[in-house]
């Protein structure tokens, strides 16, 4: 690629260090968000609003701080 276009598109350094690891004993298996909202009760402990609810980007916060403007 880099003889064509001349840039890599992988760090080569990256590339190392992924071609040395080795596949674990006991690999993590699945998805731990997933975990979480298939369990009602976690759902509901970190206020985690589902696709499912109508207008859900309005219940939803993100962290910032009310502009003047808003109140």
């Amino acid at each position: 690629m880099i003889d064509n276009f001349g840039f890599m598109t992988n760090d080569p350094d990256t590339i190392s260090v992924l071609d040395q690891t080795k596949v674990p004993k006991k690999a993590i298996q699945g998805t731990p968000w997933y975990q979480l909202l298939s369990n009602p009760l976690y759902s509901m402990q970190f206020y985690y609003v589902g696709a499912f609810v109508e207008e859900r980007e309005k219940l939803i916060e993100d962290g910032k701080a009310p502009s003047k403007e808003e109140d």
